[in-house]
């Protein structure tokens, strides 16, 4: 899809009709592949926001380049003890268990890694995904 803009207004409505269409689309997506799910992984999960909706899997990993800490993880969620938070340093994903995850998720995170980056995550991931697991 191929967007030309001409003004601000215009931004400013298409962002709002980006935003709308997201909204009532992204609720649909996490509630069917998170319901599935007894083992999830999240890259980059930040300070746990969308983390929040997969509390209800049996396990659940966070992946982050920033430490715990500085995220204020845990204690944003309430520290449940199905979720294991990592600080990782390279996109090798030698934490996780091989053939184990059922969900895969990097939405918002993606955009910060380079191609590189991403191309490595995806190598690497495949492994620790079971077969006919979600990953998006």
């Amino acid at each position: 899809m191929k967007v030309t803009l001409k003004s601000n207004w215009e931004i400013h409505l298409w962002a709002i009709e980006l935003h709308q269409r997201l909204a009532c689309y992204v609720p649909h997506v996490y509630q069917t592949l998170y319901q599935r799910s007894d083992h999830f992984v999240e890259i980059g999960p930040g300070r746990g926001a969308w983390t929040k909706t997969m509390l209800d899997s049996k396990e659940v990993y966070a992946l982050d380049a920033l430490p715990e800490k500085h995220n204020r993880f845990y204690e944003y969620l309430d520290h449940p003890r199905n979720v294991q938070y990592h600080q990782v340093e390279d996109f090798d994903c030698r934490i996780l268990p091989d053939n184990y995850l059922l969900t895969c998720s990097h939405l918002d995170v993606l955009c910060h890694v380079s191609f590189e980056g991403i191309t490595r995550y995806a190598v690497n991931i495949l492994p620790k995904l079971t077969s006919g697991s979600n990953c998006f």
